[in-house]
């Protein structure tokens, strides 16, 4: 009997040696596992806020910087917007420098128009007051004066009768606005007339001849200023990447007009608890699971924010880790597992910093 309660207690002394030794020798490595959001490394977006304004944005996801930020703004009543070129559509993939769309709008095109014939109608005036006209061009002059006074009074009184109406909030600010640019387009021709025939009626004159080359120099620089205003209309992406069909508004009224994001490597941002802060250090090892449809994804910690948060009642600190996802089978938004591997410690290790957890939370 004492010889087998003997081996027994051997057998229990060894058990415990061995695993004593296993804990202090035995190294596996440590891993700390959370839950975070996953973001495209860059991605650039064009929304349409509320009162118009067009906002073109680059976000870089990596650095938390926005490389690139402008706006477009077009008069109240203007009717803008944006237009995809034929061969782009959601999914399809774009080349950094693509042009994608075109903004519009119609009080710009209308501009250049007007401008254009405002130029013609200068270069006219130039060539009755160097080259004299006839007295059946006088004439003619003294009618289009005539007709376009007529053409004043007449579109004075609709003018006059549809403030009238703006005022009592009848008629939209836009309508009213159609009505006060035909109205003022009506004086100018007006002034355009009256110049023209007392420039008949006086003859040619240097001094008229230097203003009316000043005119047109002016209004030459205007029709380049609005041509390449039009032109920066051409949006061209400042990535490659994927455009996609964002259905996200910025706000309640905001709209995403195109968004294009490239998804090759992600960001993840996600907490870890304060007290494994110390365990934790750029450069470490970022595994995300095999999951249905996703293969097993590596990364790397690139960044570490020190601002405490508290988290579902714990103190936490969040960090920023760049996954490799070449076969593009991660999606922003999504919420996923990560493991950070930090070092390899003995048993007893893990235990300790098991319990130095639970005594911090």
């Amino acid at each position: 009997m004492m010889s087998n309660h003997l081996k027994v207690t051997s057998g229990l002394v060894l058990i415990v040696g061995l695993f004593t030794l296993g804990g202090v020798y035995i190294e596996t490595p440590y891993a700390i596992n959370s839950k975070g959001v996953l973001f495209p490394e860059k991605e650039w977006a064009l929304i349409k806020l509320s009162n118009g304004t067009i906002v073109n944005i680059l976000t870089d996801n990596q650095n938390k910087t926005v490389p690139y930020y402008s706006t477009t703004e077009f008069e109240r009543g203007d009717h803008s917007g944006f237009l995809f070129e034929s061969k782009v559509r959601p999914g399809s993939s774009v080349q950094k420098g693509d042009t994608i769309g075109e903004l519009f709008s119609h009080q710009e095109k209308y501009k250049l128009l007007e401008l254009q014939r405002e130029l013609i109608e200068q270069q006219r005036l130039r060539d009755i007051n160097t080259s004299g006209e006839k007295p059946e061009r006088t004439r003619a002059a003294l009618e289009e004066l005539r007709l376009a006074e007529a053409d004043l009074e007449t579109e004075k009184r609709n003018y006059a009768r549809s403030k009238q109406l703006h005022d009592m909030k009848v008629i939209a600010d836009h309508e009213f606005d159609q009505v006060e640019n035909i109205f003022n387009q009506k004086k100018h021709q007006v002034l355009i007339a009256r110049a023209n025939y007392e420039d008949l009626i006086g003859g040619s004159k240097k001094e008229e001849i230097r203003r009316i080359d000043a005119t047109i120099n002016a209004i030459k620089k205007q029709i380049d200023a609005t041509r390449e205003r039009l032109e920066a209309f051409k949006i061209k992406c400042p990535i490659s990447g994927t455009l996609i069909q964002d259905v996200h508004k910025e706000s309640v009224e905001d709209e995403v007009l195109a968004k294009v994001i490239n998804k090759h490597k992600m960001i993840l941002v996600m907490p870890v608890d304060v007290s494994q802060l110390r365990h934790i250090s750029t450069g470490m090892k970022v595994v995300i699971p095999r999951s249905p449809g996703n293969k097993e994804k590596t990364g790397e910690i690139i960044s570490i924010n020190q601002d405490v948060q508290q988290l579902n009642g714990h103190q936490a600190v969040f960090i920023t880790c760049l996954i490799n996802n070449n076969d593009n089978s991660l999606h922003p938004g999504l919420k996923v597992e990560g493991k950070i591997i930090t070092d390899t410690i003995s048993l007893m290790g893990h235990f300790k910093r098991f319990i130095h957890t639970i005594r911090s939370n």
